[in-house]
């Protein structure tokens, strides 16, 4: 494998962007969430919140994750096909998109702890991906190209 960093930061977008998909679907659907329904752990509770919405909107906020991990995915596969290679600008740019979405992420948690006294295991597993995706992008940037040897 030619990017191990850049096959890892395309699978955490793809695995973000099917579970942001699912979350979507089950707002627009009405579809009960597979998950623990407990006194902590609570989708319903938090994806019928409030907060679970853009404000002023009927649009639930999944759909900025699908967003984010789209193009996560986007960048993933442009870097493994070589139409970026290690460019640093693409590095920042992924960097740069990575703490708008721990940014985003970390408000959300806030809102569940905090705010509901709630967690949401989907809404969970969303962030873990997107702070491993920062997490892997903050690898990158700096990093000299190692150059590929023949074998």
């Amino acid at each position: 494998m030619r990017d191990r960093g850049a096959l890892a930061v395309l699978l955490s977008g793809l695995g973000g962007l099917a579970i942001s998909a699912y979350l979507t679907y089950s707002h627009y659907d009405q579809v009960p969430l597979a998950c623990a329904q407990g006194q902590v752990l609570d989708c319903a509770a938090v994806t019928h919140s409030s907060y679970s919405t853009l404000p002023g909107s009927e649009v639930p906020i999944s759909v900025p994750g699908l967003l984010f991990f789209a193009v996560v995915a986007l960048w993933g596969v442009l870097v493994l096909s070589r139409v970026f290679e290690r460019s640093a600008w693409a590095e920042r740019a992924l960097l740069f998109w990575s703490v708008a979405g721990l940014v985003f992420a970390l408000y959300l948690v806030f809102v569940e702890i905090v705010r509901l006294r709630r967690i949401c295991e989907w809404c969970s597993a969303v962030h873990v991906l997107t702070l491993v995706i920062f997490l892997l992008a903050l690898n990158r940037v700096g990093r000299p190209t190692v150059p590929e040897t023949g074998g």
